[in-house]
């Protein structure tokens, strides 16, 4: 017989406040925030790339704006994570929004241009 125990906490407000007294303290730029990638397990390397993004904005999915939540996707569409079937379905999932949302925002940030200039995406 195997148990096991999980438990997932929120720490976005803790992240918000290291980035104040950061801030406050001086420290130039928040450090490098490190992707850890599972083996072959895409779900978990969708999540780590999610959870990383997160953890650079510091807030929660629902309080993005709608530029950074482009830049999300984008970020997304630019590590080739939707060139995998299926993982649309899973990060709509993961974000609490509709699958026909997730593929709007790829869409739009597909064709919009990336901040620093560079020409759109239109893998697919």
């Amino acid at each position: 017989m195997f148990g096991a125990l999980c438990v997932n906490l929120d720490i976005t407000a803790v992240n918000q406040a290291h980035a104040l007294i950061g801030e406050i303290a001086g420290v130039t730029g928040p450090a490098a925030v490190p992707t850890t990638m599972f083996g072959d397990d895409i779900g978990s390397v969708v999540d780590a790339i999610v959870d990383e993004h997160q953890l650079r904005q510091n807030k929660p999915w629902t309080d993005l704006g709608r530029a950074e939540r482009l830049e999300l996707f984008r970020n997304l569409n630019d590590r080739s994570v939707f060139a995998v079937r299926g993982v649309a379905r899973q990060v709509a999932a993961r974000l609490g929004i509709s699958r026909a949302s997730a593929y709007n925002y790829l869409a739009e940030a597909r064709a919009a241009p990336s901040p620093d200039g560079a020409t759109p995406s239109t893998e697919g």
